[in-house]
């Protein structure tokens, strides 16, 4: 299968990912711009100086990491995406059995880290939210309010919860079927146009007028039916 873990930093929880996807033939694409979240930047309190590149001068985990996944020896299983998960988000097109958020606490970058990626995650895989803090005064906000909208769109279910660790399950709705078709639909053979994407999320989101306009379509052609039914009858009784 495939893993997608967002967020490398330095490397700790890919190659425990990493380990268990060579342990089940999987694969794990870990992505990162590898310059580090806000907390990690001068003056903040999680910044490390011994992660600051001496030629750029900028925050730089990559050599770091590139050193870990060398020692772990799991160059055959885990691939390193270098770049901004949103970036990587747009050329995207494979279901994944396992997508781990961890990536930037920001409000914007966890919101669309879960924009991004989410509705990758196929039925009977796992989305890992970490960081989950219900309690304000444990830790930042973003990741606990992800870990809420993934909850109220219905389109998960908590099964499990290990400290800042959420565990969750898809399941199977209308919205997550929609978001597949459009990704998954042909035109002309050629994978849908974002405008597609667009117009069927917009069915979504606007379901009673949806909902009615399929209703008026149904009737109208059951209708056309009956009438060239009742025409046919008739012809045939003359």
């Amino acid at each position: 299968g495939i893993a997608v873990e967002i967020g490398t930093y330095c490397g700790k929880s890919t190659v425990l990912l990493g380990a268990a996807a060579a342990a089940t033939g999987s694969v794990l694409y870990t992505i990162d711009h590898h310059h580090g979240s806000e907390e990690h930047q001068a003056g903040w309190e999680f910044h490390d100086t011994t992660l600051v590149d001496p030629v750029s001068g900028r925050f730089d985990t990559l050599p770091t990491f590139r050193r870990t996944l060398d020692a772990a020896g799991l160059d055959d299983t885990i691939v390193a995406v270098v770049g901004k998960s949103t970036v990587v988000a747009r050329g995207w097109r494979t279901p994944v059995q396992l997508l781990f958020i961890d990536g930037g606490h920001s409000e914007a970058a966890a919101q669309q880290d879960f924009d991004g990626w989410a509705k990758w995650v196929a039925v009977g895989g796992t989305l890992l939210i970490h960081d989950v803090f219900p309690d304000p005064r444990d830790g930042g906000r973003p990741p606990y309010h992800i870990y809420c909208r993934a909850l109220e769109s219905g389109d998960f279910t908590e099964v499990g919860a290990m400290g800042s660790l959420r565990v969750l399950e898809p399941q199977i709705t209308a919205s997550r079927q929609l978001r597949f078709y459009a990704y998954f639909l042909l035109v002309d053979g050629q994978p849908a146009r974002e405008s597609h994407w667009e117009a069927l999320e917009s069915l979504n989101s606007n379901k009673m007028r949806s909902g009615l306009t399929v209703l008026g379509i149904v009737i109208g052609v059951a209708a056309v039916i009956s009438m060239l039914a009742v025409g046919n009858g008739a012809e045939a009784s003359i």
